[in-house]
């Protein structure tokens, strides 16, 4: 039998201390203030020898789910007690508050408010005050122009059983005829304020409830529906149904929803007007953990949204959607995502599925690529929202040529899986099966893809698998709103995390709820998108084991972790050999050793170990390399480690050199120039290390900007950064461009850099590399210091060395020879002659010209005024948008010579001076669209 869905309330007609809950005015609307009043020793009288009482309390309105779904909580109940929600003790158990409704909730007129609802509490929450029935109290508010409305019943959606009972109140302001009909039959009637009555289920079906009241010559409507179903039909799915959508044929679909200890789910959507309908009642597996419904006659080639309406209370969209749309997607430019279907406002709440029937498949370019030995790896790891001025797809497509030229032979990219909110790095994973939409449509992602394998690119997906934020359909499915955790039921998390570092909500990696879902998607993303590997980030997470309150144990030796991660990349490797699995780990070396054992590569973090060494703090101890990037020094069988010295996590090395560096009289580290050669010199001494490398985007440029900008604080760290391509116009930058390019290719083309004969003397101020192979030997010196020394060499035999970057050669006879270096110089020398790179050449590639030739966008940031300046022939209008997607100023021209120049002096609309933050500008006329991030730094 159905589990039966009723609510006794209270409603307030009167001020009288008697009862439990009275509101002051009776009628009350949005503009109102109240005065609410509690008698505390009625009820459940919970509360009746407490003092201070506070107000758990929210509305109902159109973006309700369920009665259960309050909105616009002033404050959580996990949020503990707070003045504003305080009421006044009056003594003798009675309790007030008092405030106005429309501040106190910050709801709007187009909210359409129907409810107040509370609950009330002590101050650590362990004692609620609620009827005697221990269910919330509920105060209807009235529409200025709304005359008469039911207040009963207050659940929905209204689902009843035959032998039901429904009980019905409705309240008028005034006097006058009430009626009330059921599906057009009169069924009662009263001359008053109010009407009550007691509806017998007898008939399945769906049916309405209207009023209609008469009133001054005006006749008044209300209606509500409610739904009378059968019992729960259990039939398991046919055969080889999966969870998600299963396409059967060319007009015929099958939704599956995994969702153990629900009760019942409805498939609402376009095709039934997003209402609960008795013929969209989805049918329950006999095991009773899976719903599924088979639905007809859809047509090819249109997109149908919807979503799962589980248990009366909950909607959410398909966890295995491969393409959702939320209300924020009206944000996303249509020259980004073109066409984008829109969200069906004011129909439902929560972000819903795409259907589509017979969608064309992408057609691959490349079916032949072959992803680099991981020994070889030269990772990018890149951003796509602060890689280009548009964010999008496409401008990291028309960069290949850039980055081939760069050297480098793969592509990570921060998570791509759609993300909560907009303007994100992503780690904040919603639904793990659908492509994010911010940077544009999925097949330009397989297109870019498609475009890194012609050009011999490896693409590496950055995942997360520790943790999910809250629209993830999984967590709102079992999710204790009141505590802010997932709930006890949950099958995919944990209610605690099981580690100090989680963010988000903690998956539990020990049920096989989220082993499935964690292999079928890696599955996906490698059969559909073509992904070449995975970085895992916090892999230290993926444990059941407590470390709780102790960093150092997390940090332990962890079976359980350790068979957890060998699990999934077997089940990945068993399908696709050879992806690459990356893990974001930083645990024990025995740990990190098992697991590179098993095929897996790990993060090889040395930061501050190269950042003292280019800010000149050196020989001390901190600026040693070994440890961090080499494999030998930590005992491994195999190159599995990847080192980098810059990632997305930490402070720009040379944000750091320019801010904190070294200096004496004759020799500032301080210094632009000096900086980034400093730059070029530490990645001579990272590039050769044999085994995988990483670095971070515009790093070959030696980006400056703080990871913390514009804020200098935590809280900026994830906002968007200054787009810098313009770097490419400055010599001594683009040299550097030219070095890393050097280095690259050297390490790609010899395979030198793959041997395990190397060692590593880099604790000094002047640091060597040893490489020793039968192809070739290496050696590599650098003084680190802030004044000239000579340098110790360590030649490996005697005989001719080659400067690999000047392209000069050395008669070594002496193998303990030294040579001068100046500070911050340094030499990479081969006992075999190769070809030298082509350095020093201040023309810049040409066919880079189309990233900035555009749109010239100054100061950026700004204190002040911005003027954005931009090429074009044609009509244009200006659009800023807030981080929200808010339009906050608009402007259009008309070209002067080509050229159009629009000034922004930070201001919105109204002509108010408007926060510091980071805002988008988008350009849009006949021909184009052009956008990009402004950052506003205002005292």
């Amino acid at each position: 039998m159905r589990i039966k869905y009723t609510l006794i309330f209270s409603l307030i007609i009167s001020t009288s201390f008697s009862q439990v809950i009275s509101c002051l005015p009776e009628f009350p609307n949005i503009n109102d203030t109240v005065t609410l009043t509690y008698n505390s020793s009625l009820g459940n009288a919970n509360l009746s020898t407490v003092n201070d009482i506070y107000a758990h309390t929210g509305v109902l309105n159109k973006f309700s789910s369920s009665y259960e779904d309050w909105k616009n909580i002033p404050v959580e109940w996990h949020e503990g007690p707070d003045t504003l929600i305080k009421l006044t003790n009056l003594g003798n158990n009675i309790h007030e508050i008092k405030f106005k409704i429309k501040d106190f909730y910050n709801i709007t007129t187009t909210d359409n408010s129907e409810y107040m609802c509370f609950v009330f509490r002590n101050s650590n929450g362990s004692l609620s005050g609620a009827n005697t029935s221990n269910l919330p109290f509920f105060i209807p508010i009235f529409n200025s122009n709304e005359i008469v409305k039911f207040i009963k019943p207050i659940e929905f959606p209204i689902i009843k059983e035959i032998g039901d009972v429904l009980d019905i109140k409705i309240k008028s302001k005034q006097v006058g005829m009430i009626n009330l009909f059921n599906n057009g039959q009169l069924i009662a009637q009263n001359y008053s304020d109010s009407l009550i009555h007691s509806l017998n289920i007898n008939s399945l079906g769906k049916f309405n409830l209207t009023l209609e009241m008469q009133l001054n010559g005006n006749i008044y409507h209300d209606t509500i529906s409610y739904v009378v179903e059968s019992n729960q039909l259990i039939q398991d799915p046919p055969p080889g149904t999966k969870n998600g959508i299963n396409y059967i044929n060319d007009s015929t679909v099958i939704f599956q929803l995994e969702a153990p200890q629900k009760s019942f789910v409805y498939l609402i959507g376009d095709i039934n007007n997003w209402e609960i309908d008795p013929n969209y009642r989805m049918r329950k597996s006999q095991t009773g953990d899976k719903f599924w419904i088979k639905i007809d006659h859809l047509s090819p080639n249109v997109e149908y949204l919807f979503q799962y309406f589980v248990d009366a209370r909950i909607k959410i969209a398909d966890p295995y959607s491969q393409k959702i749309i939320s209300e924020y997607d009206q944000y996303i430019p249509n020259s980004v995502y073109p066409n984008l279907i829109s969200y069906p406002k004011n129909k439902t709440t929560h972000a819903v599925s795409v259907v589509e029937i017979n969608k064309a498949n992408y057609t691959w370019e490349n079916n032949q690529f072959n992803p680099p030995d991981s020994r070889d790896l030269i990772i990018y790891e890149l951003l796509i929202r602060d890689f280009s001025f548009r964010s999008d797809y496409q401008t990291v497509i028309d960069s290949l040529p850039y980055l081939k030229k760069l050297g480098i032979n793969a592509i990570q990219l921060m998570p791509i899986i759609e993300f909560d909110g907009l303007s994100s790095w992503g780690y904040a994973p919603t639904f793990f099966f659908a492509a994010e939409k911010f940077y544009g449509p999925e097949d330009k992602l397989k297109e870019l893809i498609d475009s890194c394998h012609s050009n011999n690119i490896a693409v590496i997906m950055d995942i997360v698998f520790n943790h999910a934020f809250r629209p993830n359909p999984w967590l709102r499915l079992y999710y204790d709103k009141g505590r802010d955790l997932p709930s006890s039921q949950s099958p995919w998390f944990n209610q605690i995390p099981k580690h100090p570092f989680n963010v988000g909500y903690d998956f539990n990696h020990s049920s096989p709820y989220v082993q499935t879902f964690i292999d079928s998607v890696l599955d996906y993303w490698t059969s559909e998108y073509r992904f070449d590997g995975y970085r895992f980030d916090l892999s230290k997470g993926f444990t059941q084991l407590n470390s709780l309150g102790n960093v150092s144990l997390w940090g332990n030796y962890d079976i359980s972790r350790i068979n957890n991660i060998k699990r999934i990349s077997n089940n990945l490797w068993s399908k696709h050999p050879g992806t690459y699995v990356i893990l974001e780990h930083f645990a024990e070396n025995s740990e990190e050793k098992e697991l590179s054992d098993h095929g897996c590569m790990l993060w090889g973090k040395a930061h501050s170990q190269y950042n003292e060494a280019t800010m000149g703090y050196v020989g001390n101890g901190p600026d040693n390399f070994e440890w961090q990037i080499s494999k030998n020094e930590r005992g491994w069988n195999f190159h599995n480690l990847v080192g980098f010295m810059e990632s997305h996590d930490e402070e720009r090395l040379m944000y750091n050199n320019l801010n904190y560096g070294n200096s004496n009289s004759n020799y500032d580290t301080k210094d632009l120039n000096t900086a980034l050669k400093r730059m070029g010199q530490a990645a001579a001494f990272f590039f050769t290390v044999p085994g995988p490398k990483m670095f971070w985007q515009f790093g070959e440029y030696g980006y400056d900007y703080s990871i913390n900008f514009p804020s200098n604080t935590d809280i900026s760290r994830t906002s968007p950064k200054p787009v810098k391509w313009d770097y490419l116009q400055d010599y001594q930058r683009y040299n550097l461009f030219l070095e890393y390019s050097a280095l690259i290719n050297l390490k790609k083309n010899n395979p030198v850099f793959r041997t395990s004969n190397y060692r590593m003397e880099t604790w000094g101020t002047q640091k060597q590399i040893y490489i020793d192979d039968p192809s070739m030997n290496v050696v590599i010196i650098g003084n680190f210091n802030t004044v000239d020394d000579y340098t110790y060499t360590g030649f490996q035999n005697i005989g001719w060395w080659y400067d690999y970057m000047s392209g000069d050669s050395l008669n070594v006879n002496d193998v303990n020879m030294t040579i001068l270096l100046n500070a911050g110089e340094w030499r990479i020398f081969t006992n075999k002659k190769i070809e030298s790179p082509d350095l020093y050449n201040p023309n810049i590639a040409t066919s880079l010209a189309d990233v900035t030739k555009f749109v010239n966008v100054y100061p950026n940031p700004s204190r002040g005024d911005v003027n954005i300046s931009y090429s074009t022939d044609k009509l244009t209008k200006l659009s800023i948008y807030d981080c929200l997607g808010k339009l906050i100023y608009s402007d259009q021209k008309n070209p002067i010579n080509s050229r159009i120049n629009f000034t922004w002096q930070s201001k919105n609309k109204n002509n108010q001076s408007i926060k510091s933050g980071n805002y988008f500008y988008r350009l849009e006329n006949l021909q184009e669209t052009q956008h990009g991030n402004i950052i506003i730094v205002n005292d």
